[in-house]
């Protein structure tokens, strides 16, 4: 039997809340980045760049598969946006077609920064929590800028870390610090065995979210329910259903229905996409189609769609009923970039990553774990992405940047006919 499939999106967490866009005055978190400079428009760009890619990635994720999908776009883009400080050349114009990150590091800095204090601003009605950090093999030399950037703008301070002689107990740390950082949601991210000696670089990033619903669902009126898997499978699952007299926002067409669940203070609230389906014994409004599929609102989906579907929400009596839920995703993303265009940081002969270390790095792995649990109560959701580099020359590097002896020799006597010594190229 297929296995049920929920059109939820990562970006049903609505990051894109109405705090992000307000310049509201808050107090400084423990880890403030510094906004100085960030604008309305500023964070408009970046949202609108996060929700593009959030359906873009789901398309690609979802595509030929019946599984559950579920992942934190914010988490992914805020990993790479922090990696892109680090590209140039083609390697940083891959990242920024696949993202959208502004070019210009005026706009692009400051309002990473504000939407990274937004997030973890002091939060009365839902916890909301964001961080990054780099892990660096210790000794391997970093450039000082993008250190300074990653400090400033993605409060993203760097680890020293034995990779070479103890990557187990590396790895260990970092998972640690994952675990912490999404109150104990997200366990083991890195499994034994994927950090390994080579790996130089890694940087992270995770955010947790938990709230309540303005308006919970009855517990008493929770009942099982049929949920089609498809047209000729179903499983039995736990439906929550909203009291009668709630009133939500909600938007039909001859694709789909729409309805907004709100969170305590409605500052965030999750939107649910449902492909429109009239059996025989549905009692619904006229209208001329055919039943619709997950497949159909897909190849509709786009940001530009998803915002006029918004636009046409109002409120309304509607009776709701959603299945309580509880599931969790992993990811290995390399291949998934590489299918949307993102080529060269991974590969160890075109990766420029020079702005990062003056040591020519790769990617290697993109791991992103998500989590989520819906209930009568609320939401809980939690993720982390991890993007792990290695030296392109497999862990060995020859940088003449210090004295050294040289000498020419004939090979096929083995006769050497010239040798010196450099102590001061420029001499």
């Amino acid at each position: 039997m297929k296995s049920k499939k929920f059109m939820l999106f990562a970006f049903m967490l609505l990051l894109v809340s109405s705090s992000l866009l307000s310049g509201c005055t808050r107090a400084d978190p423990p880890n403030y980045a510094d906004d100085t400079g960030a604008t309305l428009e500023g964070v408009q760009t970046l949202v609108t760049a996060n929700n593009e890619f959030a359906i873009t990635l789901y398309k690609e994720l979802s595509a030929n598969t019946n599984e559950n999908v579920f992942f934190s776009p914010y988490s992914i883009s805020t990993a790479f946006s922090l990696t892109y400080e680090g590209a140039r050349g083609e390697t940083a114009n891959q990242l920024s077609s696949v993202f959208g990150f502004p070019q210009d590091p005026l706009v692009r800095l400051p309002n990473t920064a504000r939407i990274y204090n937004e997030i973890n601003n002091n939060h009365k009605s839902y916890e909301l929590s964001t961080a990054n950090a780099l892990w660096t093999q210790s000794q391997f030399p970093l450039n000082t800028t993008f250190v300074a950037t990653a400090e400033r703008y993605y409060a993203a301070n760097a680890t020293a870390l034995d990779f070479a002689t103890d990557p187990e107990a590396s790895r260990r740390k970092i998972n640690a610090w994952v675990e912490a950082q999404t109150n104990g949601k997200i366990v083991d991210l890195l499994s034994e065995g994927v950090v390994t000696r080579d790996v130089m670089l890694i940087l992270t990033n995770a955010i947790y979210f938990k709230a309540t619903w303005k308006d919970e669902f009855d517990k008493k009126r929770t009942h099982d329910a049929r949920f089609f898997t498809s047209p000729e499978d179903e499983k039995m699952v736990s439906m929550m259903v909203l009291h009668k007299d709630a009133n939500v926002n909600y938007m039909e067409n001859d694709l789909l229905q729409m309805v907004e669940l709100p969170y305590e203070d409605e500052e965030f609230s999750m939107l649910v996409l449902l492909p429109q389906t009239r059996r025989p014994f549905d009692m619904l409004p006229s209208h001329n189609f055919t039943s619709m599929t997950l497949t159909d609102v897909k190849a509709s989906l786009s940001a530009e769609n998803l915002s006029l579907w918004i636009s046409q929400l109002s409120s309304q009596e509607i009776s709701v009923r959603l299945p309580k839920f509880t599931f969790e995703t992993k990811y290995s993303l390399v291949k998934n970039f590489q299918n949307l265009g993102m080529v060269d940081p991974f590969n160890s002969d075109t990766a420029d990553f020079s702005y990062l270390s003056p040591y020519q790095l790769y990617i290697s792995d993109v791991i992103h774990q998500a989590v989520i649990e819906v209930d009568e109560k609320g939401t809980e959701a939690a993720a982390a992405t991890v993007i792990s580099t290695k030296l392109a020359s497999a862990g060995r590097d020859f940088r003449a940047d210090h004295p050294f002896i040289f000498l020419i020799k004939e090979n096929t006597t083995g006769a050497i006919v010239f040798m010196g010594q450099v102590t001061d190229p420029t001499s």
